[in-house]
């Protein structure tokens, strides 16, 4: 390339970092030593508003307690350091480029009990940051979270669990920087139907509760300030009617059937009846490795044990049926012993009576 081919070049180049640059300082200037370590003046304490979206349930780990999420999160201040040009008018918003973002200072805004945090969807990093006229910041951020929950099991499969999910600000005391809600009115909602009360998973039924007043939580900073939301899962009935309830009471109804066949069929009433018991037992075992661990007995252990008592209770029935049958015959058999020995007694005695009667009147 020859050389003023090249020069041309770097000199389009350079006048082209210079334009971006003058739309930079156009758009926004920063006031003279501009700290991004502390947040603007003039508020005491900070605000710092905030919108939650849930995009999806990714997923429920009940063996884990994790409740995995996709959540869109905004954190909106006003920058009283920053002045915006003319070319920004009401009503519209200017996204400031990745390499300019880390010049303003942004809140740092953590999540209670988070496990893993992806911030990147595929080859996109969802992180931007707008420029709102009149000094006015927003940081809109989408992530996959994993969130700790205490769920707790005993009621299962009538439960209904609850996760709770905290934003704080654990890098600054509560009378230095507080979070409140951008939109008293919902706080957090679901993405795609801002106005629903609730959204239904496979095994879920899923109700977003939010704490309108912010709490002032213990941090090892000391006291700082937080916003908390509750995801409600109602756990759905239909499959455990299916799968469980429903097989295991027909069970128990079949096993009332044995009462109606005749006892002295032994072999297909033990049949009926160990066979309900074995299937009962299979199930139960079946269902403790595969529902959630809980300290204690649930709900579901108490339904097992209680069929499987009914058909044990239908089984020792039958055993003291035959022990009374078995009884009865033995009664009998000894009634019929007696008598055949007190006939033949009789007999012999009368045979006695006769010979002495027949030698007295040959004498």
């Amino acid at each position: 390339m020859p050389t003023t081919q090249w020069l041309a070049a770097l000199c389009q180049f350079l006048g082209l970092l210079a334009l971006v640059e003058t739309t930079f300082v156009k758009n926004f200037t920063l006031a003279e030593g501009y700290d991004i370590q502390y947040p603007p003046p003039g508020y005491v304490p900070f605000p710092i508003k905030i919108k939650a979206e849930v995009m999806h349930i990714i997923n429920v780990r009940e063996l884990d307690f994790v409740l995995s999420l996709d959540l869109v999160v905004r954190h909106i201040w006003t920058e009283t350091r920053l002045q915006v040009g003319d070319s920004i008018k009401a009503g519209q918003r200017y996204l400031v480029r990745r390499e300019k973002a880390g010049l303003f200072w942004k809140p740092q805004v953590h999540l209670r009990n988070l496990m893993g945090y992806e911030q990147a969807h595929g080859s996109e990093d969802i992180s931007y940051l707008f420029v709102f006229p009149g000094g006015k910041l927003m940081v809109l951020e989408r992530a996959y979270m994993d969130i700790r929950c205490d769920f707790d099991f005993q009621l299962y499969p009538l439960d209904v669990q609850t996760c709770m999910i905290e934003f704080l600000l654990p890098m600054s005391r509560s009378d230095e920087e507080t979070l409140e809600w951008d939109d008293k009115r919902g706080g957090v909602t679901f993405y795609m139907q801002p106005a629903a009360k609730s959204s239904r998973l496979p095994k879920f039924r899923v109700q977003l509760v939010t704490c309108e007043e912010n709490y002032t939580t213990f941090h090892a900073a000391g006291n700082v300030s937080s916003l908390r939301f509750w995801v409600i899962l109602n756990r759905e009935l239909a499959n455990h009617m299916l799968e469980t309830y429903i097989p295991t009471g027909l069970f128990v109804v079949v096993s009332w059937g044995s009462f109606l066949v005749n006892p002295e069929v032994v072999p297909g009433r033990m049949v009926l009846l160990v066979t309900n018991l074995l299937s009962l037992i299979t199930l139960f075992e079946s269902s403790r490795s595969t529902s959630p661990p809980c300290v204690g007995v649930k709900s579901m252990d108490v339904w097992f044990l209680a069929c499987i008592s009914l058909v044990v209770l239908a089984l020792v029935e039958y055993c003291a049926i035959l022990y009374q049958m078995k009884q009865g015959q033995e009664t009998t058999t000894h009634t019929y012993c007696k008598l055949f020995t007190a006939s033949a007694e009789s007999g012999a005695a009368l045979g006695v009576d006769r010979d002495l009667e027949a030698s007295s009147d040959t004498q």
